[in-house]
């Protein structure tokens, strides 16, 4: 197991280093292959936050916890991860191979995802059809949605992608091409798009539950595109309500 520990702006005590490092031991017997695990801790707004990435078998568990106590938000940090990779352990143990039961499973997904209290989802069906960035954006317009569900750049993508509104104009491309590159992307004269940043990014695996419980603790971010580790498909969630979300997901193979 490779771990990486940094502090950002924040001098990490040996004694916080060895307890990190006590606590992933336990995560390390999941898996028989290669883990990297990268830990940030940093204050913010007088907020303790704890950040981990772990990476392990083509998967990637991601999660944030902040607190008014370092040793806190490790401790609930690092247990979260290792309830979502028991999670993810214990599915792939039992995942059945066909099409009828994964879809099964994502639907028991939505049943599932109540984080304490009535969680109401709305799941919208993909639309999948040939589109390029500029063609996808106007769509959107068009339709005045939030969202572009879906499409394909090319007969050779795997998955569909994805555009969102973020603004006037502005918008967030997430496409893949053998890897998923996310782009900020301006709709300029209502004609044309010019890419402003484009950067290559890893889509983390998680539950439904958890990304709704990022999203309510997150206040200043309206959506979140992940791989659900039920339907093993690439989801996007977005906040309509504090108990309201929306679901889009790519359609099954």
């Amino acid at each position: 197991m490779q771990i990486t520990i940094q502090g950002r702006h924040l001098a990490v005590t040996s004694s916080l280093n060895d307890y990190i490092h006590a606590k992933l031991l336990k995560i390390k017997h999941y898996f028989d292959q290669l883990i990297n695990v990268h830990v940030v801790l940093f204050v913010e707004k007088n907020l303790q936050i704890a950040e981990c990435t772990i990476s392990a078998e083509n998967h990637i568990f991601h999660n944030k916890i902040a607190s008014d106590d370092m040793y806190k938000s490790v401790d609930t940090l690092l247990d979260k991860i290792e309830r979502q990779i028991l999670k993810y352990s214990e599915i792939r143990k039992s995942r059945a191979s066909s099409h009828r039961e994964r879809g099964t499973k994502y639907a028991e997904e939505l049943k599932l995802a109540d984080n304490g209290e009535k969680i109401t989802l709305t799941e919208t069906d993909m639309q999948v059809k040939p589109m390029d960035d500029l063609e996808a954006i106007l769509q959107i317009n068009a339709d005045e949605k939030e969202f572009c569900i879906g499409y394909y750049l090319s007969e050779t993508s795997l998955h569909p992608n994805f555009v969102i509104h973020m603004q006037k104009n502005k918008y967030k491309i997430y496409n893949f091409n053998n890897h998923w590159e996310c782009k900020e992307a301006e709709l300029i004269n209502g004609s044309k798009i010019q890419i402003n940043t484009s950067e290559n990014i890893l889509l983390p695996n998680s539950f439904i539950e958890d990304e709704i419980e990022y999203l309510n603790a997150h206040s200043e971010q309206p959506w979140k595109i992940f791989r659900s580790i039920r339907s093993e498909s690439v989801t996007v969630i977005y906040k309509k309500g504090r108990s309201n979300f929306g679901v889009i997901r790519e359609p099954l193979k």
